[in-house]
């Protein structure tokens, strides 16, 4: 049974969420913006969107609340999915919080660097992150793909050039639908470590693929801290 977007919540389901947002209980951060639109979203009987920010806020109890609301609405299968991907997806983020943890504790036990001159400056290698102009050069494929990024990105969802995804999913033996979804965001990162746009386009058991995207983006952050703030803005509007 599809999810019902916009079905009242009642009084039942209220009491649910104001449990859930009176405890403050979390090892890693609770994403308080994404807590509040779960409030929102399950006042509004919009559980499609209420799963969303409650995966993203982190909290395993806003998760719960979303589920039982489901299940009140006759939504059983929904709501398991849901259970189990924020299940999932909490224990990445434990993970993600003690490495971070630890990366601090090393960093703290380390001489602090030493200045480096103008003249060192000049001299080091290239970074990492060289311009998207330079990388284009490379090959006929990561200019296509440097190519249908940024159209991506200019674009948005429902105006994008279908013939451009699917030629570029084409490519790179990726199924040639002309969706820009998951499957063909990740292949961007993982092929051409192009820090892609979030998908357009979502599976039917959503609540799944959104927690199963969100990893790939926490992995992205623990392979380039340098993109921890794009990313994190990325996570911000998964979903939305």
């Amino acid at each position: 049974m599809p999810i019902p977007l916009f079905v009242p919540l009642g009084a039942a389901g209220l009491a649910a969420f104001a449990a859930f947002a009176a405890s403050k209980k979390s090892a890693p951060p609770i994403n308080t913006e994404a807590l509040k639109a779960t409030k929102v979203n399950l006042q509004n009987g919009n559980y499609e969107k209420a799963a969303a920010s409650a995966l993203a806020s982190g909290s395993e109890k806003a998760v719960a609340a979303v589920a039982d609301a489901l299940r009140k609405a006759g939504s059983s299968q929904e709501a398991r999915d849901l259970i189990k991907a924020g299940k999932e997806l909490a224990q990445h983020r434990k993970k993600h919080h003690k490495r971070r943890k630890h990366h601090a504790a090393v960093q703290a036990t380390k001489p602090a660097p030493q200045k480096t001159t103008p003249a060192q400056l000049a001299a080091q290698s290239t970074p990492a992150h060289v311009p998207a102009a330079e990388k284009a050069a490379e090959s006929p494929m990561h200019a296509q793909a440097v190519q249908v990024a940024a159209m991506l990105k200019s674009t948005g969802r429902y105006h994008e050039d279908k013939a451009q995804v699917s030629a570029y999913q084409s490519s790179n033996s990726l199924t040639a639908d002309g969706k820009y979804g998951p499957t063909t965001a990740k292949s961007f990162w993982t092929l051409y470590k192009i820090l892609p746009v979030n998908p357009f386009y979502w599976p039917k058991s959503s609540a799944a693929a959104l927690a199963d995207y969100r990893k790939f983006l926490e992995g992205i952050k623990l392979a380039e801290p340098g993109a921890a703030g794009a990313v994190a803005e990325l996570e911000r509007t998964l979903g939305k």
